[in-house]
């Protein structure tokens, strides 16, 4: 197992839009939430895990809304037609 003392302590880090929302990164990211998601389902206690999933959901479509253009604040039904094809599925 790595050594985890080499990486930055989470709340200790900066973060720059710039060079983190690419659309690889963001493809990435998406597709490594939805692994962790699947693990938890699996392993998690169905009362435990129903607490997480909203969370998980959100930061999915948040991620999808960035890559498609569209403002979560201004999201409609009719704009997310056919935008579930971006996440792959795992």
């Amino acid at each position: 197992m790595a050594d985890k003392d080499k990486f930055i302590k989470p709340e200790l880090k900066t973060y720059s839009a710039k060079k983190l929302l690419t659309q690889d990164r963001l493809m990435n990211a998406m597709i490594g939430i939805r692994e962790i998601q699947t693990q938890l389902w699996k392993t998690m206690p169905d009362d435990q895990y129903e607490k997480l999933e909203p969370e998980f959901d959100t930061a999915i479509a948040a991620m999808m809304a960035h890559m498609c253009g569209v403002m979560p604040a201004h999201a409609q039904p009719d704009q997310e037609n056919g935008q579930d094809v971006l996440m792959p599925a795992t």
